[in-house]
């Protein structure tokens, strides 16, 4: 139910997102499974960010990250933090924002990846938006990885309708070309 709700989620139909991430959080924990409903709750909080209820994002970001660090599971916080981020974003909390990338940014400074992020892009995302907000000049070096990353992936698809829905059908993946695209057209201006 989880990769049937993230997916739903990536594609923009945030309503079926839900409900698949909902169901999906109420077995985990019916069946004890806490790596599951943590997935269930950062997903749902995708979901419900995504459909602008920030409110219920950030309830569901919070839950995914108690549930991530009782399981020391710190690889899988960098994600949640993103959500996190955008989400205080969307509220002009800047400082909150601020606050969480600066966590994901140590933790991109150690070692040049987001390994365990399932969605390394929204990660990108959250650290473009803000940098930028702040105008920060580390902006720059986030354009350079997002876009380079972004098509690293989709060179590696070897399938030209998979690689176009890779880049045009995932809400975050066609955002990220498309802010960093007109960024990248303003410096140059």
């Amino acid at each position: 139910m989880t990769g049937q709700g993230l997916l739903a989620s990536l594609q923009g139909s945030y309503a079926a997102a839900c409900a698949f991430c909902r169901l999906a959080l109420e077995i985990a924990r019916e069946n004890g499974e806490p790596f599951a409903e943590g997935d269930a709750c950062l997903y749902l909080g995708h979901a419900h960010r995504g459909a602008g209820l920030l409110e219920d994002a950030a309830a569901c970001y919070e839950q995914a990250l108690s549930i991530w660090l009782d399981l020391e599971m710190d690889h899988r916080v960098v994600e949640v933090r993103a959500g996190l981020a955008l989400v205080a974003l969307a509220r002009d909390e800047h400082e909150q924002a601020r606050q969480h990338v600066e966590h994901i940014w140590s933790s991109w400074q150690e070692n040049q990846t987001f390994a365990g992020a399932d969605q390394p892009f929204l990660v990108f995302e959250a650290c473009y938006r803000v940098l930028l907000a702040d105008q920060d000049p580390r902006v720059e070096e986030v354009i350079h990885a997002t876009r380079s990353l972004l098509c690293h992936r989709a060179e590696r698809t070897a399938d030209r309708e998979l690689r176009r829905s890779f880049l045009e059908r995932v809400v975050t993946n066609r955002d990220l070309l498309e802010a960093t695209r007109e960024h990248v057209l303003a410096l140059n201006a």
